[in-house]
């Protein structure tokens, strides 16, 4: 996660306990537990450690200082700790506001090496996975009236790779159901784009590697010298560089993309567009 997402997540993330939807009888409740266990910390830490006459002298007024400066910080220390026990009450009852779908891919090979079977099965992973996702995430952005989406794809679908022709049809709808996804959430606070990454080392490119060589009766680091060579920054991206994409994308700072396939290429797509 990136400094800026977790900028922003402290900064405009309210405690799910002090939003305004919130019954005020449960916000006060909550509010007045974290006081409770941060007097009742500061109290036994001087009473127990501190306060002890046979190793430190200390007054009451010395004590009472002590006592609230360990509130103070326990306050501070203990709203990130129940922020973050309380992520899934806070996305029940709140809804979520950022959606990254990510499926693995669909089975590898040339068209006769496929059966209908293996098609399904592309159709599944592929359509029916980021489908589902897009109706159980969609209503809840809708009804918050903002929300972003990001859906990962492949740079197959601007430059179709050999031994994935299910990849390079199938990819191609999620492409066309993301478009016109944008066009109909647009106006009601959604963004949706879609990341198509070229080879990034993950375990779907080592399986991608493995099949390449098998069918080439090569080795798995000769295929992936192969693919690199095609690569203008003659290397493979990184999950990290990957995860910091998604982020940019996911952030304020991109605010203003929308409807967009940004290729994670590293110049690998032959097209000027």
């Amino acid at each position: 996660m990136s400094r800026i997402t977790v900028e922003r997540y402290w900064e405009e993330t309210e405690p799910p306990w002090d939003r305004g939807d919130v019954p005020w009888i449960v916000r006060m409740a909550v509010r007045w537990g974290i006081t409770l266990v941060g007097f009742l910390a500061a109290e036994w830490f001087v009473n127990d450690v501190v306060y002890d006459r046979d190793r430190f002298i200390v007054d009451g007024t010395e004590a009472l200082l002590i006592a609230a400066a360990i509130f103070v910080g326990l306050r501070a220390v203990l709203r990130p700790i129940l922020l973050f026990l309380t992520c899934p009450l806070q996305l029940i009852t709140f809804g979520l506001f950022i959606l990254v779908i990510n499926a693995g891919g669909p089975p590898p090979g040339d068209f006769l090496d496929l059966t209908p079977a293996d098609w399904e099965i592309g159709v599944r992973a592929t359509i029916m996975s980021t489908l589902y996702l897009c109706y159980a995430v969609i209503p809840h952005m809708v009804e918050r009236g903002r929300g972003c989406i990001i859906c990962n794809q492949s740079y197959a679908v601007k430059h179709p790779l050999a031994r994935l022709i299910t990849a390079n049809s199938l990819r191609m709808a999620v492409i066309g159901m993301m478009k016109s996804l944008a066009n109909e959430l647009g106006p009601k606070g959604i963004r949706v784009n879609t990341v198509n990454p070229a080879w990034t080392w993950t375990d779907r490119v080592k399986q991608l590697m493995t099949d390449r060589a098998k069918a080439n009766q090569t080795t798995v680091e000769a295929e992936s010298a192969a693919v690199v060579q095609g690569l203008p920054l003659k290397r493979m991206g990184t999950v990290e560089e990957y995860g910091k994409t998604i982020a940019w994308l996911a952030s304020p700072a991109a605010g203003f993309i929308h409807g967009h396939n940004l290729m994670f290429d590293g110049g690998g797509t032959a097209t000027a567009l």
